[in-house]
């Protein structure tokens, strides 16, 4: 009987995550109750043969996320703070895309061209083109 062997790690293919850590925090004073952080960085890692790298994506201000994704091609990031937002990794902003309190839950086409989101208030569904500034209702509210 043979008995299984562990991988070795050049067997193993390459693993990759997202990261979102806090950066700066306001001090606080004895009578304060816990403040989230002031900023946060968004990083990516990659684990391949036994060697963890990570690269720095964005910086991010105080806000609560609702949800975020990366597109297929992993050139775009989406997220929900006050608004929805897309971010073009290695450009330092990001881009608004609705109004504050228009949050749109989203997911990319597969050629990463498109955006589509529901309105997490009204349901309603919006096509976001990502490298131009169209967009337009798919659904009435």
């Amino acid at each position: 009987m043979l008995l299984a062997q562990e991988p070795s790690m050049e067997q193993v293919p390459p693993i990759c995550w997202e990261e979102m850590s806090a950066i700066h925090k306001t001090p606080l004073n004895e009578n304060d109750y816990y403040r989230p952080p002031d900023w946060y960085e968004l990083r990516s890692y990659r684990l391949e043969k036994g060697q963890i790298a990570f690269k720095k994506l964005f910086i991010i201000g105080d806000m609560e996320f609702r949800d975020d994704g990366f597109s297929p091609d992993y050139r775009y990031y989406y997220m929900i703070g006050d608004r929805t937002y897309l971010g073009e990794i290695g450009k330092p902003k990001f881009r608004k895309l609705s109004k504050v309190g228009e949050y749109y839950r989203c997911r990319f086409s597969l050629d990463s061209r498109y955006l589509v989101g529901q309105n997490l208030v009204d349901g309603s569904l919006r096509c976001f083109e990502v490298q131009r500034e169209q967009q337009w209702s798919l659904t009435e509210e």
